[in-house]
């Protein structure tokens, strides 16, 4: 029996690096945006930069040639552009969807002629508690999510009559390097307004850099999806991001009010 071919994004760091390193009975295609440095043999590496259209089509006429289909997508590219609303300029948050929204469709878009060759192909959308929670601070990436849950959503019901299934995976604080750039590239506000809120959101990120849980929960995740007859939709790694989502939706205010006092003990 062949092995199924599965195509990940953003295998250069994080989540991506991880997976790609950990799921070896599988074929596997890496997309990266640089060739890594110490590359895993069992990885087909392909340069792609996701927002670029060229880029995907050559994608698409490698896999096409080389594989003849695709079992497998796992969008997981992206990044968390941190910042208060005011912070952030209307071009950082165009750059935010262009990679964690557009970038994520215009592939998934073009790959479908190769998924719909597999009889029980599966797309995983890699999303985030910021799919459901908007933290301050984190205004951009939230909306990103949000939005990417959307578009997953009616595209599992445009593509369940096909046979191809569509899963998100709502992964909480996990230590991976995703906190590191976040912390390093956010827009920091000079107000006073903002300070007591900045200060807690560069400790939480901090924290979590070194105390966050182990990526190997996710990768058990998504091995559970692609061994699935039926994956579901939503897949929430964690009994406290299943927490924190339950308390949100239930008591919002409550939820609002623990946040604000969190960020008086932190300062």
């Amino acid at each position: 029996m062949m092995q199924k071919v599965i195509v990940v994004t953003g295998c250069n760091s994080g989540f991506g690096e991880v997976l790609t390193s950990s799921l070896h009975d599988y074929t596997l295609v890496g997309t990266v945006r640089k060739l890594p440095a110490n590359p895993s043999k069992h990885v087909d590496y392909q340069l792609l930069e996701l927002t670029n259209q060229q880029d995907i089509d050559r994608l698409y006429t490698y896999i096409e040639k080389t594989y003849g289909r695709i079992d497998v997508l796992i969008n997981n590219a992206g990044y968390s552009q941190g910042g208060v609303i005011e912070a952030l300029t209307i071009d950082d948050m165009r750059q935010q969807f262009e990679t964690n929204v557009f970038g994520q469709l215009a592939l998934t878009k073009s790959l479908l002629p190769l998924l719909k060759k597999s009889t029980t192909s599966k797309i995983i959308m890699l999303s985030s508690i910021s799919g459901q929670i908007g933290f301050p601070a984190l205004g951009a990436y939230a909306a990103s999510k949000f939005a990417l849950t959307g578009f997953s959503q009616s595209l599992r019901s445009e593509l369940l009559p096909l046979g191809i299934t569509t899963s998100i995976i709502e992964a909480g604080a996990f230590k991976t390097n995703i906190w590191k750039k976040a912390r390093n590239s956010a827009k920091l506000s000079e107000e006073a307004t903002y300070k007591e809120l900045q200060d807690y959101m560069m400790t939480y990120v901090q924290q979590v850099e070194t105390a966050g849980a182990d990526p190997i929960k996710l990768v058990k995740t998504v091995t559970r999806i692609i061994q699935a007859k039926k994956p579901a939709f939503r897949y929430t790694i964690g009994v406290r991001t299943k927490l924190a989502i339950t308390m949100t939706r239930l008591f919002p205010a409550t939820v609002e009010k623990l946040v604000l006092r969190r960020m008086r003990h932190m300062r």
